[in-house]
C-alpha cells in the first residue's frame, strides 16, 4: 500500500508541474476572435433596429393619444380628456343662458307644510325625552330612598337631593356654578 500511494504522488507532481504545451499545439484563436467581432456587431444593429421600431411605436401611441396642441391648451390632456372639458364648459355656458327656475306658490307652500311637520315632530321628540329623563330621576330617586330605609349604614350618606330641582346657594347661584 505504501508503495501506491507514492506513485499517485509522484503522478500528481509530474502533472502539476507540466509545462504548457508550445504554440504550435494550442488551437488558433482568430476564428473564435473573428465570431465574436461579429456577433457583437450582428447584436448592436440588431438592437439598433428594436429601439427604432420601438421608439417610432411611442410616437405613434404619444401623436394619437396628444395629437396636435393648439395655441392656448394645456400640453398633457388627452383627445378624449380635451373633448370632456369642452362638452362641460358647453354645458355650462347653456346652464347660465337659461333662466332661474320660478317656483310656484303652491310649491312654496308645499315647502313650508313639510318643514311645519318637520319641526312639529321634532318637537315632540324633544318632549318625550324630557318625560323619560324625568321617569328616570323619579326612579332613581326611589332606589336610593329604599336603601336609605333599609339599614342605618346608609343614613350617613346624606339627604337625598332631587336631581329635577334646582338647588340655589345661599349667594342666590345654582349648584351646577350657573347664575340664576
Amino acid at each position: 500500500m505504501r508503495r501506491e500511494s507514492c506513485s499517485r504522488t509522484r503522478f500528481v507532481l509530474l502533472v502539476a508541474n507540466h509545462p504548457p504545451p508550445p504554440c504550435s499545439l494550442r488551437l488558433p484563436r482568430e476564428p473564435y476572435e473573428a465570431m465574436t467581432r461579429a456577433d457583437k456587431e450582428r447584436f448592436a444593429s440588431e438592437s439598433l433596429a428594436r429601439d427604432l421600431k420601438i421608439k417610432s411605436e411611442q410616437d405613434a401611441r404619444r401623436d394619437k393619444m396628444y395629437g396636435e396642441v393648439k395655441e392656448g391648451e394645456s400640453r398633457g390632456a388627452t383627445k378624449k380628456t380635451r373633448e370632456e372639458m369642452e362638452e362641460r364648459e358647453r354645458r355650462r355656458q347653456e346652464g347660465a343662458m337659461r333662466s332661474k327656475k320660478v317656483v310656484s306658490e303652491e310649491e312654496m307652500k308645499k315647502r313650508a307644510e313639510k318643514k311645519r311637520k318637520k319641526k312639529e315632530k321634532q318637537d315632540e321628540i324633544n318632549r318625550q325625552m324630557e318625560v323619560l329623563k324625568k321617569d328616570k330621576a323619579k326612579q332613581a330617586k326611589k332606589r336610593l330612598d329604599f336603601l336609605l330605609k333599609q339599614s342605618d349604614i346608609f343614613s350617613h350618606f346624606g339627604k337625598v337631593v332631587d336631581p329635577m330641582e334646582e338647588v340655589r346657594l345661599d349667594d342666590g347661584r345654582r349648584r351646577d356654578g350657573g347664575e340664576g
